[in-house]
């Protein structure tokens, strides 16, 4: 994502076109979810896209039963380098959950994504 790009306009163009688009149910009463990397609701809006939102937050299982955090930096800075746009931080499956669920919730909160 380009630092000029507006991301209202990052969300209009790929709300109806994304390939994460998971639609269930009938036509009538459909519910339309989300399989974005960084969507921890899985909620198809603008304001749970992790692909629009320039701070984003995702939990993933990693090798082993590692837990892996990943974070979104600043795309202004790491807009050009798609490879360090995502910071990842690994807990170990060795720590208990209850701190690998502060460390997660304190590193969240310094960053002040919400």
């Amino acid at each position: 994502m380009s630092s000029n790009v507006s991301s209202d306009l990052i969300w209009a163009v790929t709300r109806n076109n994304s390939s994460y688009i998971v639609k269930r149910g009938p036509v009538k009463d459909q519910v339309i979810f989300t399989k974005e990397p960084l969507n921890l609701t899985n909620q198809h809006t603008r304001k749970h896209s992790g692909l629009v939102n320039e701070k984003a937050v995702g939990v993933q299982a990693g090798e082993n039963g590692n837990v892996v955090l990943i974070t979104k930096r600043n795309a202004e800075k790491h807009g050009s380098k798609p490879a360090s746009l995502y910071n990842k931080t690994t807990f170990s499956k060795h720590k208990s959950n209850r701190k690998i669920y502060s460390a997660i919730a304190s590193a969240v909160a310094k960053k002040s994504y919400r």
